[in-house]
């Protein structure tokens, strides 16, 4: 059966988008060629949104300066190495599509390393492809979106959002990875039902959720001068959050190149620096460990002076230098794990496993 039996193939083609490697444009377009069987040309590049390289919202731009250029085209992919957000201050998207709309666009900025892809960064652009592709025919919005009904309540016909599936291929690389190839066999079949696309929602099947009264009661409040006590605390906090996410940003842009911990091979740098790397990480740990065990062994003599005085049973040494010991490892632990978790927040999603 054919992809699209509707008489009339949709137009489909590759635009680059600023200065993306021609490589990843030529595998975007074969990627669309061989799934529906289509002749994909690449169009002439355009240039970028000037919002192309703001941490700020970017997405939107892009699919905007795409659709202006390709009016006559049913389905036009734009490919380009800028980083794509839908919101600020979140990590970059791998690709973005118009649900129900003619354009999408793929990313290279943290699908490829360099101008020429490995095998497994054409392995993930086209998946990347297939997903932009699919969410614009709406495939996953009716059969990916996380529910077994429509929008009106009624089963999804052939539905079943556990089955996994290229449009849905996760929010991380680690996931992209372990999507299938190609669409699910629900996908197969909305394509090739009489009509490729679904049928958006109707406008009176939109809920729209209003927000709290109570924050628009606090903002009228303090703009007409009547401020409680109690705010002025969230109020600098928020403003202390507020000022503070610019610099967040700056951090994580420069922490996210640096590596996690033990993700580095010993072969990639030089035997006397790795030497001098595993003596000191050593004797860093011993220390570490034993400030932990020392810290507690004081607390627990403390305790034991102020409530038995100084003078120690065998159980109770016993009970004192082992607790200690116990206390100070697992303290050690924890403290090692909040400071990793904290590391990696700083950093944003590593580029290994974030989509």
């Amino acid at each position: 059966m054919a992809v699209f039996p509707h008489g009339t193939s949709p137009r489909v083609a590759v635009v680059p988008i600023g200065d993306p490697p021609a490589t990843a444009c030529d595998a975007v377009a074969e990627t669309l060629r061989e799934t529906f069987e289509l002749a994909v040309p690449i169009r002439r590049t355009i240039e970028a949104p000037p919002v192309a390289e703001s941490d700020d919202a970017n997405a939107e731009p892009f699919l905007e300066y795409v659709r202006d250029e390709t009016e006559d085209i049913d389905l036009a992919v734009g490919v380009t190495d800028a980083a794509l957000r839908q919101h600020a201050y979140e990590p970059p998207l791998f690709g973005v599509g118009l649900e129900f709309g003619t354009v999408g666009v793929v990313s290279t900025a943290r699908l490829l390393e360099g101008d020429e892809p490995s095998a497994l960064e054409c392995d993930r652009l086209a998946k990347e492809t297939l997903s932009v592709a699919g969410t614009t025919f709406g495939l996953r919005t009716y059969l990916h979106d996380g529910s077994d009904t429509d929008d009106y309540g009624e089963a999804k016909s052939g539905g079943n959002d556990e089955e996994p599936c290229v449009v849905a291929p996760g929010d991380a690389l680690f996931q992209l990875d372990g999507t299938p190839a190609t669409y699910c066999d629900d996908c197969w079949d909305a394509l090739a039902n009489e009509s490729p696309f679904f049928e958006p929602p109707r406008p009176d099947a939109w809920a729209i959720r209003p927000r709290g009264e109570e924050t628009l009661t606090v903002a009228d409040r303090w703009a007409n001068g009547e401020r409680r006590w109690r705010e002025y605390p969230l109020m600098a906090v928020g403003l202390v959050v507020v000022a503070a996410r610019p610099i967040g940003t700056r951090i994580r842009s420069v922490l996210g190149w640096l590596p996690r911990p033990g993700t580095i091979s010993a072969r990639r740098v030089p035997q006397p620096v790795h030497t001098i790397y595993r003596i000191v990480r050593f004797w860093t740990n011993v220390f570490y460990y034993l400030s932990c065990v020392l810290v507690w062994l004081y607390a627990l003599v403390t305790v034991h002076d102020w409530l038995l005085g100084p003078e120690y049973s065998t159980p109770a040494l016993v009970a004192v230098l082992g607790g200690g010991l116990v206390a100070g490892i697992v303290t050690a632990l924890f403290l090692k794990a909040i400071a990793a978790g904290f590391y990696d927040g700083i950093r944003g999603v590593p580029a290994e496993d974030a989509h």
